[in-house]
Protein backbone atom coordinates (compact mmCIF):
# COMPACT_ATOMS: atom_id res chain seq x y z
CA UNK A 1 0.00 0.00 0.00
CA UNK A 2 3.09 2.27 0.88
CA UNK A 3 4.10 1.94 -3.12
CA UNK A 4 0.94 3.58 -3.77
CA UNK A 5 0.34 5.80 -2.04
CA UNK A 6 4.46 6.95 -2.88
CA UNK A 7 3.62 6.58 -6.62
CA UNK A 8 0.39 8.84 -6.26
CA UNK A 9 3.05 11.55 -4.52
CA UNK A 10 5.52 10.69 -7.63
CA UNK A 11 3.32 10.83 -10.50
CA UNK A 12 5.88 13.70 -11.85
CA UNK A 13 8.91 11.94 -11.55
CA UNK A 14 6.99 8.55 -13.27
CA UNK A 15 6.47 10.68 -16.43
CA UNK A 16 10.22 11.61 -16.74
CA UNK A 17 11.10 8.17 -16.54
CA UNK A 18 8.13 7.22 -18.67
CA UNK A 19 10.33 6.52 -22.06
CA UNK A 20 12.22 3.73 -19.60
CA UNK A 21 9.23 1.67 -18.82
CA UNK A 22 8.49 -1.23 -20.91
CA UNK A 23 5.58 -0.95 -23.41
CA UNK A 24 4.19 -4.29 -22.60
CA UNK A 25 3.70 -4.47 -18.65
CA UNK A 26 2.98 -8.23 -19.11
CA UNK A 27 7.07 -8.18 -18.33
CA UNK A 28 6.25 -6.40 -14.66
CA UNK A 29 3.40 -8.92 -14.20
CA UNK A 30 5.34 -12.04 -14.42
CA UNK A 31 7.40 -11.05 -11.72
CA UNK A 32 4.82 -12.01 -8.87
CA UNK A 33 1.80 -13.50 -10.87
CA UNK A 34 1.36 -16.92 -12.20
CA UNK A 35 -2.08 -16.52 -14.01
CA UNK A 36 -1.73 -13.41 -15.72
CA UNK A 37 -5.42 -13.29 -17.31
CA UNK A 38 -8.11 -14.92 -15.48
CA UNK A 39 -11.56 -14.22 -17.53
CA UNK A 40 -14.21 -12.14 -15.86
CA UNK A 41 -17.50 -12.83 -15.60
CA UNK A 42 -20.18 -15.07 -16.87
CA UNK A 43 -21.59 -17.14 -19.98
CA UNK A 44 -21.25 -19.90 -22.23
CA UNK A 45 -18.45 -18.45 -23.92
CA UNK A 46 -16.00 -21.08 -22.16
CA UNK A 47 -16.43 -24.54 -22.72
CA UNK A 48 -12.82 -26.15 -22.46
CA UNK A 49 -11.36 -26.99 -19.20
CA UNK A 50 -7.60 -27.41 -18.59
CA UNK A 51 -6.37 -30.47 -17.61
CA UNK A 52 -4.69 -30.51 -13.95
CA UNK A 53 -4.44 -33.83 -11.51
CA UNK A 54 -4.99 -31.28 -8.62
CA UNK A 55 -8.41 -30.00 -10.21
CA UNK A 56 -10.57 -32.85 -9.71
CA UNK A 57 -13.77 -30.71 -10.47
CA UNK A 58 -11.97 -29.60 -14.10
CA UNK A 59 -14.57 -31.71 -16.08
CA UNK A 60 -17.27 -28.97 -15.18
CA UNK A 61 -16.74 -26.12 -17.62
CA UNK A 62 -16.89 -22.33 -16.92
CA UNK A 63 -20.42 -21.96 -18.33
CA UNK A 64 -21.31 -18.35 -17.41
CA UNK A 65 -19.03 -15.41 -18.64
CA UNK A 66 -19.50 -12.09 -18.83
CA UNK A 67 -20.90 -11.14 -22.21
CA UNK A 68 -18.06 -9.16 -24.32
CA UNK A 69 -20.79 -6.48 -24.60
CA UNK A 70 -18.91 -3.27 -24.18
CA UNK A 71 -18.45 -1.46 -20.80
CA UNK A 72 -21.33 0.22 -19.64
CA UNK A 73 -21.27 4.28 -20.10
CA UNK A 74 -22.53 6.13 -16.52
CA UNK A 75 -24.36 9.47 -17.15
CA UNK A 76 -21.43 11.64 -15.07
CA UNK A 77 -22.79 13.79 -11.90
CA UNK A 78 -23.12 17.77 -13.19
CA UNK A 79 -20.96 18.63 -10.40
CA UNK A 80 -18.20 16.59 -10.06
CA UNK A 81 -16.45 16.10 -6.86
CA UNK A 82 -19.68 17.42 -5.04
CA UNK A 83 -21.95 15.15 -3.35
CA UNK A 84 -25.84 15.15 -3.91
CA UNK A 85 -27.99 17.87 -1.95
CA UNK A 86 -29.96 16.08 0.66
CA UNK A 87 -32.86 17.57 -0.27
CA UNK A 88 -32.60 16.71 -4.00
CA UNK A 89 -35.77 14.35 -4.03
CA UNK A 90 -35.74 13.03 -7.57
CA UNK A 91 -33.13 10.95 -5.89
CA UNK A 92 -34.55 10.03 -2.43
CA UNK A 93 -37.47 7.57 -2.79
CA UNK A 94 -39.18 6.06 0.59
CA UNK A 95 -37.96 3.15 1.90
CA UNK A 96 -37.66 0.84 5.15
CA UNK A 97 -34.94 1.31 7.29
CA UNK A 98 -32.28 -1.34 6.57
CA UNK A 99 -29.78 -3.48 8.77
CA UNK A 100 -26.62 -1.28 9.27
CA UNK A 101 -24.13 -3.37 7.52
CA UNK A 102 -20.46 -2.52 7.77
CA UNK A 103 -18.37 -3.42 4.38
CA UNK A 104 -15.56 -2.37 2.84
CA UNK A 105 -12.48 -1.64 4.33
CA UNK A 106 -11.12 1.81 6.85
CA UNK A 107 -8.05 1.84 5.23
CA UNK A 108 -7.71 2.79 1.28
CA UNK A 109 -7.71 -0.56 -0.29
CA UNK A 110 -10.11 -3.07 0.31
CA UNK A 111 -10.83 -5.44 -2.83
CA UNK A 112 -9.79 -6.97 -6.26
CA UNK A 113 -11.91 -9.29 -8.41
CA UNK A 114 -10.82 -12.77 -9.49
CA UNK A 115 -12.12 -15.51 -11.62
CA UNK A 116 -10.28 -18.38 -11.76
CA UNK A 117 -9.90 -18.98 -15.54
CA UNK A 118 -6.99 -18.62 -18.07
CA UNK A 119 -6.69 -16.69 -20.62
CA UNK A 120 -8.25 -19.07 -22.88
CA UNK A 121 -11.30 -19.77 -20.55
CA UNK A 122 -10.37 -22.93 -19.36
CA UNK A 123 -10.44 -24.05 -14.94
CA UNK A 124 -7.30 -22.82 -13.12
CA UNK A 125 -5.80 -25.90 -11.46
CA UNK A 126 -6.10 -25.57 -7.74
CA UNK A 127 -2.09 -24.66 -7.27
CA UNK A 128 -2.71 -21.73 -9.78
CA UNK A 129 -4.90 -20.85 -7.98
CA UNK A 130 -3.58 -21.00 -4.12
CA UNK A 131 -0.77 -18.86 -5.77
CA UNK A 132 -3.02 -16.22 -7.21
CA UNK A 133 -4.87 -15.72 -3.50
CA UNK A 134 -1.76 -15.56 -1.58
CA UNK A 135 -0.25 -13.10 -4.03
CA UNK A 136 -3.81 -11.21 -3.63
CA UNK A 137 -3.03 -11.13 -0.01
CA UNK A 138 0.20 -10.01 -0.01
CA UNK A 139 -0.95 -6.78 -2.14
CA UNK A 140 -2.83 -5.81 1.08
CA UNK A 141 -6.15 -6.73 -0.33
CA UNK A 142 -8.87 -7.61 2.48
CA UNK A 143 -11.53 -8.72 0.12
CA UNK A 144 -11.68 -11.07 -3.55
CA UNK A 145 -14.89 -10.29 -5.82
CA UNK A 146 -15.73 -13.16 -7.62
CA UNK A 147 -18.62 -12.91 -10.55
CA UNK A 148 -19.60 -16.41 -10.41
CA UNK A 149 -18.79 -20.18 -8.76
CA UNK A 150 -17.56 -21.78 -11.92
CA UNK A 151 -14.79 -23.71 -11.46
CA UNK A 152 -14.93 -25.16 -8.11
CA UNK A 153 -14.38 -20.92 -7.42
CA UNK A 154 -15.93 -21.31 -3.92
CA UNK A 155 -13.89 -25.09 -2.55
CA UNK A 156 -10.41 -23.66 -3.96
CA UNK A 157 -10.79 -19.84 -3.64
CA UNK A 158 -12.64 -20.37 -0.56
CA UNK A 159 -10.06 -22.67 1.20
CA UNK A 160 -7.11 -20.24 0.14
CA UNK A 161 -9.13 -16.99 1.17
CA UNK A 162 -9.81 -18.45 4.64
CA UNK A 163 -5.92 -19.80 5.21
CA UNK A 164 -4.88 -15.80 4.07
CA UNK A 165 -7.52 -14.20 6.10
CA UNK A 166 -9.59 -12.73 3.08
CA UNK A 167 -13.46 -12.86 2.31
CA UNK A 168 -15.20 -13.16 -0.42
CA UNK A 169 -17.83 -11.32 -2.16
CA UNK A 170 -20.12 -13.54 -3.94
CA UNK A 171 -21.34 -13.27 -7.56
CA UNK A 172 -24.78 -14.92 -8.30
CA UNK A 173 -25.07 -14.20 -12.44
CA UNK A 174 -28.18 -14.07 -13.51
CA UNK A 175 -27.41 -14.42 -17.54
CA UNK A 176 -28.66 -17.58 -17.97
CA UNK A 177 -32.32 -16.83 -16.61
CA UNK A 178 -33.25 -16.65 -12.98
CA UNK A 179 -33.56 -20.78 -13.18
CA UNK A 180 -29.68 -21.19 -13.59
CA UNK A 181 -29.48 -18.44 -10.90
CA UNK A 182 -31.36 -20.42 -8.54
CA UNK A 183 -29.43 -23.41 -8.96
CA UNK A 184 -26.16 -21.67 -7.96
CA UNK A 185 -27.88 -20.14 -4.63
CA UNK A 186 -28.50 -23.69 -4.06
CA UNK A 187 -24.72 -24.84 -4.84
CA UNK A 188 -23.89 -22.42 -2.93
CA UNK A 189 -25.80 -22.75 0.50
CA UNK A 190 -24.82 -26.90 0.14
CA UNK A 191 -20.97 -25.39 -0.03
CA UNK A 192 -21.36 -23.52 3.10
CA UNK A 193 -23.46 -26.04 4.81
CA UNK A 194 -24.64 -25.31 8.52
CA UNK A 195 -23.44 -22.21 10.36
CA UNK A 196 -21.71 -24.59 12.52
CA UNK A 197 -19.60 -25.25 9.56
CA UNK A 198 -18.41 -21.57 9.43
CA UNK A 199 -18.37 -20.89 5.88
CA UNK A 200 -20.90 -18.49 6.10
CA UNK A 201 -18.42 -16.12 7.83
CA UNK A 202 -15.38 -16.50 4.44
CA UNK A 203 -18.72 -14.17 2.59
CA UNK A 204 -18.57 -10.30 3.11
CA UNK A 205 -21.33 -9.56 0.47
CA UNK A 206 -23.38 -11.90 -1.92
CA UNK A 207 -24.30 -9.93 -5.21
CA UNK A 208 -27.54 -11.35 -7.30
CA UNK A 209 -26.73 -10.42 -10.77
CA UNK A 210 -24.37 -8.48 -12.53
CA UNK A 211 -25.21 -5.47 -14.30
CA UNK A 212 -28.52 -7.91 -15.96
CA UNK A 213 -31.09 -5.08 -16.25
CA UNK A 214 -28.16 -2.83 -18.40
CA UNK A 215 -27.13 -6.57 -20.36
CA UNK A 216 -31.19 -7.00 -20.59
CA UNK A 217 -30.97 -10.19 -18.40
CA UNK A 218 -33.98 -9.32 -16.30
CA UNK A 219 -36.72 -6.59 -15.88
CA UNK A 220 -35.93 -4.28 -12.29
CA UNK A 221 -39.04 -5.76 -10.86
CA UNK A 222 -38.12 -9.57 -11.04
CA UNK A 223 -34.46 -8.33 -10.40
CA UNK A 224 -36.08 -6.90 -6.80
CA UNK A 225 -37.70 -9.73 -6.42
CA UNK A 226 -35.19 -12.58 -6.79
CA UNK A 227 -32.85 -10.51 -4.63
CA UNK A 228 -36.12 -10.64 -2.04
CA UNK A 229 -36.52 -14.31 -2.19
CA UNK A 230 -32.81 -15.31 -2.36
CA UNK A 231 -32.21 -13.19 0.85
CA UNK A 232 -34.99 -15.04 2.65
CA UNK A 233 -33.29 -18.18 1.23
CA UNK A 234 -29.74 -17.20 2.87
CA UNK A 235 -31.31 -15.96 5.85
CA UNK A 236 -33.10 -19.41 6.23
CA UNK A 237 -29.81 -21.14 5.59
CA UNK A 238 -27.32 -18.66 8.08
CA UNK A 239 -26.15 -16.22 5.76
CA UNK A 240 -26.59 -12.97 8.05
CA UNK A 241 -24.92 -10.67 5.60
CA UNK A 242 -25.88 -7.79 2.97
CA UNK A 243 -27.35 -9.14 -0.05
CA UNK A 244 -27.59 -6.40 -2.97
CA UNK A 245 -26.80 -6.22 -6.92
CA UNK A 246 -25.20 -4.25 -8.91
CA UNK A 247 -25.63 -1.67 -12.15
CA UNK A 248 -24.12 0.98 -13.74
CA UNK A 249 -25.19 3.98 -11.51
CA UNK A 250 -27.43 5.47 -14.38
CA UNK A 251 -29.46 2.69 -14.04
CA UNK A 252 -29.83 2.24 -10.42
CA UNK A 253 -31.24 5.27 -10.61
CA UNK A 254 -33.08 5.05 -13.14
CA UNK A 255 -35.17 2.01 -11.43
CA UNK A 256 -34.30 3.42 -7.48
CA UNK A 257 -37.66 3.19 -6.55
CA UNK A 258 -37.48 -0.63 -7.48
CA UNK A 259 -34.35 -1.38 -6.61
CA UNK A 260 -33.47 0.09 -3.29
CA UNK A 261 -36.01 -1.11 -1.29
CA UNK A 262 -35.03 -4.71 -2.01
CA UNK A 263 -30.81 -3.79 -1.12
CA UNK A 264 -28.93 -4.28 1.64
CA UNK A 265 -26.43 -1.72 0.19
CA UNK A 266 -26.21 0.50 -2.84
CA UNK A 267 -23.90 -0.84 -5.38
CA UNK A 268 -22.77 0.21 -8.73
CA UNK A 269 -20.10 -0.05 -11.51
CA UNK A 270 -17.80 3.81 -12.16
CA UNK A 271 -15.28 3.57 -14.53
CA UNK A 272 -14.03 7.13 -15.44
CA UNK A 273 -12.61 5.87 -18.66
CA UNK A 274 -15.65 6.05 -20.02
CA UNK A 275 -16.26 9.89 -19.59
CA UNK A 276 -14.22 11.42 -22.20
CA UNK A 277 -13.60 14.09 -19.70
CA UNK A 278 -11.92 12.54 -17.04
CA UNK A 279 -8.50 12.00 -17.25
CA UNK A 280 -6.24 9.21 -15.74
CA UNK A 281 -5.00 12.32 -13.09
CA UNK A 282 -8.67 13.00 -11.84
CA UNK A 283 -10.41 8.79 -11.67
CA UNK A 284 -9.45 8.97 -7.77
CA UNK A 285 -11.59 12.22 -7.78
CA UNK A 286 -14.08 10.94 -10.23
CA UNK A 287 -15.16 7.94 -8.62
CA UNK A 288 -15.38 9.32 -4.90
CA UNK A 289 -17.52 12.30 -6.22
CA UNK A 290 -19.76 9.39 -7.77
CA UNK A 291 -19.55 7.24 -4.76
CA UNK A 292 -21.13 10.17 -2.90
CA UNK A 293 -23.78 10.13 -5.94
CA UNK A 294 -24.12 6.21 -5.47
CA UNK A 295 -25.18 6.96 -1.97
CA UNK A 296 -27.82 9.52 -2.67
CA UNK A 297 -29.96 7.23 -5.11
CA UNK A 298 -30.49 4.93 -2.17
CA UNK A 299 -29.76 7.10 1.17
CA UNK A 300 -29.65 5.39 4.14
CA UNK A 301 -27.64 2.56 2.46
CA UNK A 302 -24.10 1.91 2.85
CA UNK A 303 -22.91 2.68 -1.16
CA UNK A 304 -19.66 0.94 -2.90
CA UNK A 305 -18.42 0.18 -5.85
CA UNK A 306 -18.03 -2.98 -6.91
CA UNK A 307 -16.15 -2.18 -10.16
CA UNK A 308 -13.29 0.72 -10.90
CA UNK A 309 -9.97 1.00 -12.66
CA UNK A 310 -7.79 1.93 -16.09
CA UNK A 311 -6.87 0.43 -19.02
CA UNK A 312 -3.16 -0.07 -19.60
CA UNK A 313 -3.41 -0.16 -23.57
CA UNK A 314 -6.08 0.61 -26.08
CA UNK A 315 -6.95 4.17 -27.61
CA UNK A 316 -7.84 7.35 -26.28
CA UNK A 317 -11.15 8.06 -25.72
CA UNK A 318 -10.87 11.83 -25.73
CA UNK A 319 -9.09 13.10 -22.57
CA UNK A 320 -9.30 9.51 -21.20
CA UNK A 321 -5.77 7.58 -22.75
CA UNK A 322 -5.18 4.40 -21.71
CA UNK A 323 -1.73 3.36 -20.85
CA UNK A 324 0.52 1.19 -18.62
CA UNK A 325 1.71 4.70 -16.74
CA UNK A 326 -1.89 6.17 -17.00
CA UNK A 327 -3.23 2.61 -15.26
CA UNK A 328 -0.76 3.71 -12.25
CA UNK A 329 -2.17 6.97 -12.35
CA UNK A 330 -5.40 6.33 -11.82
CA UNK A 331 -5.40 3.29 -9.68
CA UNK A 332 -3.35 5.02 -7.13
CA UNK A 333 -5.56 7.94 -7.54
CA UNK A 334 -8.64 6.14 -6.25
CA UNK A 335 -6.73 4.61 -3.51
CA UNK A 336 -5.54 8.43 -2.41
CA UNK A 337 -8.81 10.15 -2.75
CA UNK A 338 -10.44 8.08 -0.12
CA UNK A 339 -12.26 5.82 -2.84
CA UNK A 340 -10.22 2.79 -2.30
CA UNK A 341 -11.68 1.43 0.56
CA UNK A 342 -14.94 1.15 -0.69
CA UNK A 343 -14.28 0.39 -4.22
CA UNK A 344 -13.50 -3.39 -6.18
CA UNK A 345 -10.32 -2.56 -8.56
CA UNK A 346 -10.48 -4.66 -12.03
CA UNK A 347 -8.83 -6.87 -11.76
CA UNK A 348 -6.22 -9.22 -10.76
CA UNK A 349 -5.10 -10.05 -14.36
CA UNK A 350 -5.77 -8.98 -17.83
CA UNK A 351 -8.68 -10.55 -19.93
CA UNK A 352 -6.92 -11.40 -23.35
CA UNK A 353 -10.65 -13.52 -24.16
CA UNK A 354 -12.11 -10.36 -24.43
CA UNK A 355 -13.08 -8.85 -27.45
CA UNK A 356 -11.42 -5.19 -27.42
CA UNK A 357 -14.08 -3.23 -27.43
CA UNK A 358 -14.90 0.23 -29.36
CA UNK A 359 -11.76 1.54 -27.77
CA UNK A 360 -9.42 -1.61 -27.59
CA UNK A 361 -9.14 -1.71 -24.24
CA UNK A 362 -11.68 -4.54 -22.99
CA UNK A 363 -8.65 -7.28 -22.62
CA UNK A 364 -6.53 -4.92 -20.71
CA UNK A 365 -7.67 -4.35 -16.98
CA UNK A 366 -5.83 -6.19 -14.71
CA UNK A 367 -3.86 -4.23 -12.60
CA UNK A 368 -2.86 -6.42 -10.00
CA UNK A 369 0.69 -5.30 -10.61
CA UNK A 370 0.03 -2.55 -9.63
CA UNK A 371 0.13 -3.03 -6.07
CA UNK A 372 3.71 -3.66 -4.83
CA UNK A 373 4.11 -6.54 -1.87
Amino acid sequence: MKGIIYLGAAVALLRSVAAFLPTNHDDYDDQDQVILQPAKGLNKAASTVAESTEHIEAAIPAQRFASNSPRPHDTPSQNPGQSPSPHDTTLHPSQPQKSNFTIGSASSQWAIAYTPYTSTLSCLSASSIRSDVATIARKGFTSIRLYSIDCSALRHVGHAARTHGLKLIIGIPIDDGLADAETQLSDLIAWAGTPADNQWSLIELIVVGNEAIFNTHATAPALATFITTSRVTLRAAGYAGPVTTTEPLSILAQHRRTLCPALDLAAATIQPFFHPSVPAAAAGAYVRSELARLAAVCPGLPAVCLETGWPSRGRPNGAAVPGYLEQWMAVAGIMAEGAGGRSVVLGFGDEGWRDEGAFGVEGSWGCGHVFGE
